[in-house]
């Protein structure tokens, strides 16, 4: 069900959308006189803090007919905790007060309306929302896999151009000892023998990295002492 109406029709807050109780960030900024591309930003920016109490959908709603220019509009389906949560966000104005106190009562009402929801269709609903998360889940896993896969090959690249020069970059390093989160750790260690080139007056060299440029590279045996110095002060 679409809760977009036409300007003609009454303002309904809240609806059932896709068997669900929802209102939308467009009736949330309506309501409290807010814009809605600042409620709409306040969703992104608390995203997570939302999505504890499902997945936030996002919609696109055409521009109205007889309307020229801008866009189509993004918004939000909020459920009642969602959108509860994303007021409490807002400056507690007596519109914003106002607006919350019938925002709930809507809900409320619209909840004694509904027949219960039987138990297959309470399993049915959470079985999707189940495939929604493992399916974000899965996404994330596939980009920090591809993430792991660059950095293996940034760190063997720059393995291959220090040869056996005596220098090395603080990760191809890492990666030689086989450290665990090699990203992470070579920042630690990176950070420690370039304060003590600095100290002993060792000139550094320069790596080519393809995401920021260059990254310094260090005499073996300053990496190696840092190291050392590392694990004993773990």
């Amino acid at each position: 069900m679409s809760i977009a109406q036409s300007s003609s029709e009454p303002q309904q807050i809240v609806a059932v959308n896709d068997g669900k109780a929802t209102t939308t960030s467009l009736i949330i900024a309506e309501g409290t006189q807010n814009s809605h591309e600042s409620v709409i930003k306040l969703v992104r920016r608390y995203q997570a803090d939302l999505e504890e109490f499902g997945l936030v959908r996002f919609e696109i709603r055409p521009r109205l007919e007889g309307q020229h220019g801008g866009s189509d509009v993004e918004f939000a389906n909020l459920n009642e905790h969602q959108s509860t949560l994303i007021m409490t966000y807002m400056r507690n104005s007596e519109i914003v007060r106002g607006f919350k106190k019938q925002l709930v009562k809507a809900f409320f009402e619209l909840a004694n309306q509904r027949p219960p929801i039987s138990s297959a269709e309470q399993l049915l609903a959470n079985a999707q929302l189940l495939v929604e998360q493992e399916k974000r889940l899965g996404q994330v896993e596939s980009t920090q896999n591809h993430q792991q896969v660059q950095l293996d090959q940034i760190a063997q690249r720059q393995a291959n151009m220090d040869g056996d020069t005596g220098f090395m970059t603080a990760l191809a390093f890492c990666r030689t000892k086989g450290v665990s989160a090699p990203l992470e750790y070579a920042n630690r260690l990176g950070r420690l023998a370039s304060k003590k080139c600095r100290r002993l007056k060792i000139q550094t060299g320069k790596v080519p990295d393809e995401r920021w440029g260059s990254v310094n590279s260090y005499p073996v045996s300053v990496l190696d002492e840092c190291y050392q110095e590392m694990r004993l002060a773990a």
